[in-house]
């Protein structure tokens, strides 16, 4: 009398793993393309942070602040003066993106520059301003300002606006 077999044989196993490796293929590209979002839109959202306190802090403590932006970072600057009243800047925050994700300085729109990088400017009342002597001039509602993102992985891409008027601030998709 011949025992039942415990156990898989290996033909079986082979399958299993075949179908493994199939399932394999066709979801790890749909699992980048998600991670990719992901770590995208907590980069855009840490801009709207950086933004957001920038415009809070220079309405609250009466100065200028800016959001400066470098190719893998995003930092919050108070601008204070000395007794002859030149500017002495002060990093308040800095948030370093993913290795993946980078600030394309070339498609963003009305940033200032200064020697370290990009940067958008609210002056003590809250506005943003373009430079030392216009604030936006263009209808509410407009974009007036815009910050990309890009994936340095995929072609993945977001945007950071700020109206005109209110310089109220949203993330958009292209």
């Amino acid at each position: 009398m011949k025992r039942a077999s415990e156990g898989f044989t290996l033909i079986e196993i082979m399958i299993v793993i075949a179908v493994i490796g199939i399932l394999a293929t066709v979801t790890v590209p749909h699992y980048q393309s998600v991670l990719d979002h992901y770590r995208l839109e907590t980069a855009a959202n840490e801009v709207l942070v950086r933004l957001r306190q920038a415009k809070q802090m220079a309405m609250d403590e009466r100065k200028n602040c800016r959001v400066e932006m470098t190719q893998n970072q995003v930092q919050l600057v108070r601008e204070d003066k000395d007794n002859l009243g030149n500017p002495i800047l002060t990093t308040i925050d800095t948030y370093t993106f993913d290795t993946r994700i980078t600030f394309d300085s070339a498609s963003s729109l009305r940033l200032l520059s200064n020697d370290v990088g990009r940067y958008l400017y609210f002056d003590y009342r809250g506005f943003l301003k373009f430079d030392d002597t216009g604030y936006s001039q263009q209808n509410p509602g407009e974009i007036v300002a815009d910050i990309a993102l890009n994936s340095t992985q995929t072609s993945a891409r977001v945007r950071v606006n700020l109206e005109a008027g209110t310089a109220d601030m949203s993330i958009s998709w292209p």
